[in-house]
């Protein structure tokens, strides 16, 4: 059974965090922070929640067992496609890898055939990767 996880990008502070408690509409826990402050955001600080980003980890680990998320882009070195964004597909209820021409493949089916992919970013702390 997969675990589900989820993390958390805030547009304002250009910040990832792991969420450990999520409310949708009340509030996000975020993990505590060395320092131990902030880290109950509710709603993330005050702000709408259209300023946080939420993805939900697919189930999947990269070849160097990272964790692999909604949003994380992949290196996958499948001829000319070298670069790959992770959407899920509510429709299809899925996850895709989504090339740059906007092509998708179902990203478990990868990995049936072929698990040497690796989580290189996320399109919101490195987007250039998938020009």
């Amino acid at each position: 059974m997969r675990e589900i996880k989820f993390r958390a990008w805030d547009k304002i502070n250009k910040k990832m965090y792991k969420v450990e408690v999520l409310c949708p509409g009340k509030y996000i826990q975020i993990e505590k922070p060395e320092n131990n402050k902030g880290n109950i955001l509710a709603p993330f600080e005050g702000r709408i929640w259209e300023d946080v980003e939420i993805m939900q980890y697919t189930g999947l680990l990269d070849k160097n067992e990272i964790e692999i998320y909604e949003g994380d882009i992949l290196k996958t070195n499948i001829s000319a496609k070298e670069f790959a964004e992770v959407i899920y597909d509510d429709t299809q209820t899925t996850y895709y890898a989504k090339y740059s021409d906007e092509s998708t493949y179902p990203l478990t089916e990868w990995f049936k055939r072929n698990n040497e992919f690796e989580v290189i970013g996320n399109i919101y702390e490195n987007k250039e990767l998938l020009k």
